[in-house]
């Protein structure tokens, strides 16, 4: 593979990693704002009706971006398939895990090696 097509390869990688970071955040962030309104409404003795329009947009916002974090995957699965190898090494792909957090005790273990 040609340098410019390495050098390519890389930064691709560096910003899909760094736009799944973001859409990530922004999930967190939506599922927090939801948290918030609630417990606001729950501390000022107010009843579940009261906000409720405010909650469902916030819950419709965290489906969409359900949606694109899904999306975004399938975009990573679909360049890892295109076997660049320089987009990083094979941890960088998504993975089938079928035992919950061993593939992050198996991150951490290889960084700390």
């Amino acid at each position: 593979m040609t340098k410019p097509i390495i050098a390519s390869a890389r930064e691709l990688a560096a910003d899909l990693r760094a736009h799944e970071n973001d859409v990530d955040a922004t999930l967190a962030g939506q599922a927090r704002l939801i948290s918030r309104l609630i417990e606001a409404r729950k501390s000022a003795g107010l009843p579940a009706m009261v906000g409720a329009e405010i909650v469902d947009q916030a819950i419709v916002a965290v489906s969409q971006c359900g949606a694109l974090r899904r999306t975004v995957r399938d975009i990573h699965a679909s360049l890892a398939a295109m076997n660049i190898r320089a987009m990083g090494d094979e941890l960088d792909c998504p993975v089938e895990v079928t035992g919950g957090l061993a593939l992050v005790a198996t991150e951490t273990e290889s960084l700390s090696a």
